[in-house]
């Protein structure tokens, strides 16, 4: 067994590293060679380094400093992770805080070299590094693996076996979604399309696997011209008939690797791909004449506006999901005493009930299972060596979803377990305010996230609060619970529109360090309001079925339409589940559900 280093170890020897290599910074993104949002642990380096085990963030070290740049979701959890440890964190889009091209830029000398693992990032990052860096005689390597050379016990590529989806869920077969990004590839007049992200390969050729735990996809690249559509995969991991299903549909396959060879036999073509998404060490095969077109992937577009199939489906898996996570609040409150049960009690108990559901398959991402002060860092996760004992007091939230045949869900409510200060409940009303606001949204079609995103704000900063991440992210088909292009977002690059069956959730939220978190997540969907002359307008429709917390809303606060959205959703989860739950479920329910 190899002996456990710290992470202040393990910043000398990469120091060491870079020494032997010439270079005077090195970078470690979270990230793999497909730009995945969560990776298989192979690929975890920037966790192995630093100690921080969110989903997001870039540690950089040099021969005098850590520096570890992580987003508004985690910067408590990142500064409990890291201390103690020489990283320093760095907050993003924080006032005083540089960005790590900024640092870079004053910290580093003309004819310095910063290094990176160019299998791990993509290219659009690369040639932004080249140009900022450039400008001031800083030099990239792109190909150094240091961390991979200190990193003993990295753990091995996964090995598991694909396995198709029929067009009784996906609604749209493989054969007809090549033939129509062949059509689109002629409308462009483009030779070949090279799709770098995991979850469009997957959702391309109809397949799902097991390589990353809660999201259901192979490490696979797909490159479609007139007459090939490739997959590029182990192909150990593709079984005889798996192999004769989608061969039947029109794809061929080859090992993982050849996608180096491949790229570099496209001599004078035109190319199509999202420089984004593709790493720069395969977009450094490319010959010279080759004609690269970047831009999104035709993939994302269509992978987003889910059809009638997905959506029909989708419905049943938040049904399915709401029986499991109403059963869970149910267990939480009747208990006589929860100080009993730590945070991993409820997060255990939050699969046991999912598991007892026939499509389920697997988690969709790690459950967070936070009691009071806890909650309010927004993606805690409780761990053995970390975790708290609940109370007889205060919220309990829990974030969860699953992988179902019928779909990816993820729902969040915040769960009372006992007396709740005027304050909490304060907190909680303005956050089913927002949340209720967003969910009422009538709106113009062609309209952004970042225009529907002061809807939830709205009711926070008329109280001089705010949350520090998104209100909403799209959610993929038994795939990714996190989802593009479109979200409800701030950003002022958050310019995609909403369109129809478009899946997006809707998750605003109240954080008080040392005090309590709060946040309610809901999914919608996309659909038709109404047309009014050349005006069409859309709305959302809630698909989440799991009751609020009814104890926790100050009526007073709310206004009629308020009342009226939460008496009409109650109304429809108890419709919805109660005949799957058990009759002492069931009644307690009815209750929960009655008006306000």
């Amino acid at each position: 067994m190899t002996a456990k280093i710290s992470t202040d170890e393990k910043i000398a020897l990469l120091r060491k590293a870079m020494r032997d290599a010439g270079v005077q910074a090195y970078i470690v993104p979270t990230s793999d060679p497909h730009m995945t949002e969560y990776n298989a642990k192979h690929f975890e380096a920037r966790h192995w380094l630093t100690g921080f085990t969110g989903s997001a963030g870039t540690a950089l070290v040099t021969e005098n400093a850590a520096k570890l740049w992580a987003d508004g979701r985690y910067f408590i959890q990142a500064e409990h992770q890291i201390a103690g440890t020489e990283f320093e964190l760095m907050k993003l889009a924080t006032p005083g805080y540089p960005t790590l091209l900024e640092f870079l830029s004053e910290n580093l000398k003309e004819g310095d070299v910063v290094g990176v693992n160019g299998a791990i990032m993509n290219q659009a990052q690369v040639e932004r590094y080249e140009e900022v860096l450039g400008k001031k005689g800083i030099k990239i390597e792109l190909n150094l693996q240091l961390v991979a050379d200190i990193w003993t016990d990295q753990p091995e590529m996964p090995k598991g076996e694909i396995f198709t989806l029929g067009t009784e869920w996906t609604g749209r077969s493989t054969e007809t979604k090549i033939a129509d990004l062949r059509k689109y590839l002629e409308e462009k007049e483009s030779d070949v399309a090279l799709i770098g992200r995991l979850d469009d390969v997957a959702w391309l050729y109809n397949f799902r696997g097991s390589d990353i735990e809660c999201t259901p996809v192979a490490y696979a690249f797909a490159m479609v011209s007139q007459d090939k559509a490739e997959l590029f995969i182990d192909l150990d991991k593709v079984n005889s008939e798996v192999r004769a299903t989608m061969e039947a549909e029109g794809v061929s396959f080859r090992e993982y690797d050849d996608i180096y060879e491949a790229v570099a036999e496209l001599s004078g073509k035109t190319l199509r791909l999202d420089k984004t998404a593709i790493n720069s060490l395969v977009y450094s095969k490319l010959s010279e004449d080759v004609e690269v077109i970047n831009g999104r992937d035709w993939t994302l577009d269509e992978k987003a506006v889910k059809n009638e199939t997905e959506i029909k489906n989708q419905y049943e898996a938040y049904r399915k999901d709401g029986i499991a996570f109403t059963k869970l609040i149910h267990w939480l409150k009747t208990q006589e005493d929860v100080s009993r049960f730590d945070e991993l009690d409820v997060d255990a108990k939050a699969l046991e009930f999912r598991e007892e559901l026939d499509t389920f398959v697997e988690l969709s991402f790690g459950t967070i299972a936070a009691y009071g002060p806890n909650a309010a860092m927004a993606h805690y996760s409780a761990t053995e060596d970390n975790k708290a004992q609940l109370q007889n007091k205060s919220f309990m939230l829990v974030d969860a979803g699953g992988q179902y045949w019928e779909g990816t869900t993820d729902t969040t409510r915040t769960i009372s377990v006992g007396e709740l200060t005027a304050e909490e409940i304060k907190d909680y009303t303005l956050t089913v305010m927002s949340h209720v606001d967003l969910a009422m949204a009538v709106f113009l079609e062609g309209s952004t996230g970042y225009q529907l995103d002061m809807l939830a704000r709205k009711p926070m900063w008329e109280n001089h609060m705010d949350f520090k991440h998104g209100t909403g992210h799209g959610i993929g088909y038994f795939l990714n619970v996190h989802e593009g292009p479109q979200s409800i977002s701030s950003g002022r690059y958050n310019t995609t529109v909403m369109e129809e069956g478009m899946i997006t959730s809707n998750e605003p939220g109240v954080y008080k360090e040392d005090k309590h978190g709060i946040r309610i997540e809901s999914v919608v969907v996309c659909e038709e309001a109404a047309t009014v002359g050349t005006d069409k307008f859309l709305k959302f429709d809630t698909m989440t079925r799991v009751p609020l917390e009814r104890e926790a809303i100050d009526k007073s606060m709310l206004n009629e339409e308020q009342i009226a959205w939460i008496n009409e959703y109650h109304e429809k989860v108890y419709k919805d589940i109660n005949q799957d739950l058990t009759p002492e479920e069931a009644e307690w329910l009815k209750e929960v559900c009655k008006p306000l």
